[in-house]
């Protein structure tokens, strides 16, 4: 489910207080809520899964969204499986929206009670397509739901929880990533199995979403040193040269690059990604010793 190499590369998590509203909001029918933190907990009470649809005051196609699908009697009835939630993605929604990196509006994810993103349902959809997409993602709820269960009866099943740690760090969920990841590592310790190294970069990727770059160092400087793959010691080079260099230590940076490019067998897409951020890191280091 990687959809990246660095989770907040040119969008940097902010901290914004959620504004929070005491009674749902009642639009076209649908009981929307704009607070996610108690619809979450609702839907873990019920045992049903979360409908997130985030929107701008800007957006046309939100608008059409609106007064075109959501009064749709089907529509309503599908979304009555789930419990919606629908903030403005500018606002109270803002944080959340970051953390699941939207950058396209309308946005409409489905998620898992516990918080997961099983599916997501990008720009505008007919009725009858939304209602379809609804019905799809509770399959994957499903399935994801079952991930959680077989992971929660065997602790020490590593596969299980990697991918749990994956999707948890998707779902800018980082608790969950560190949950996963603390399981993992004791069930192997030495990641002989393969996946302590593939938990690590996951949860490593979930703090760095969180602007905590110092905390994600150490966790993909374990990476290179534990895992026997290389293009996963090449993703957690990238994102140590990224750390780096938002923490200010271009030097750092640099040295985490070089050795990226000093790979014959490189990837030319991944070779070209390196050399344009060593291009810029070397840019910074100039301006330095100019100063």
């Amino acid at each position: 489910m990687h959809r990246r190499f660095y989770a907040v590369w040119g969008t940097l998590v902010l901290s914004v207080p959620t504004l929070l509203w005491s009674t749902p909001v009642h639009a076209a029918g649908i009981p929307w809520t704009r607070d996610f933190v108690k619809a979450k907990a609702q839907a873990q009470r019920a045992g049903r899964p979360i409908l997130v649809n985030f929107y701008t005051d800007w957006c046309g196609y939100c608008k059409k969204l609106d007064a075109e699908v959501f009064p749709k009697a089907d529509v309503v009835r599908a979304s009555a499986q789930f419990v919606p939630v629908r903030m403005n993605a500018e606002k109270e929604g803002m944080a959340l929206a970051r953390k699941l990196q939207v950058t396209g509006f309308p946005a409409t994810f489905i998620m898992t009670p516990s918080g997961l993103v099983a599916d997501q349902m990008p720009g505008f959809l007919p009725a009858e397509n939304f209602t379809l997409a609804l019905q799809g993602g509770l399959n994957k709820v499903k399935e994801l739901s079952a991930l959680e269960a077989r992971q929660r009866a065997n602790p020490a099943d590593t596969a299980s929880a990697m991918k749990l740690a994956s999707i948890a760090s998707e779902s800018g969920n980082r608790p969950m990533s560190l949950a996963m990841l603390a399981s993992v590592k004791k069930a192997d310790p030495t990641n002989k199995g393969g996946n302590l190294s593939k938990t690590i970069l996951a949860a490593s990727l979930a703090t760095q979403n969180e602007g905590k770059f110092a905390d994600a160092v150490p966790m993909l400087q374990s990476v290179t040193k534990l895992s026997r793959e290389r293009a996963e010691i090449t993703l957690a080079r990238l994102n140590l040269a990224i750390c780096y260099q938002l923490l200010n230590k271009p030097r750092d940076a640099a040295g985490e690059l070089q050795i990226v490019l000093g790979d014959p067998n490189m990837p030319m897409e991944t070779r070209q990604a390196a050399q344009k951020m060593l291009d810029r890191v070397n840019k910074q280091l100039a301006g330095k010793s100019k100063g």
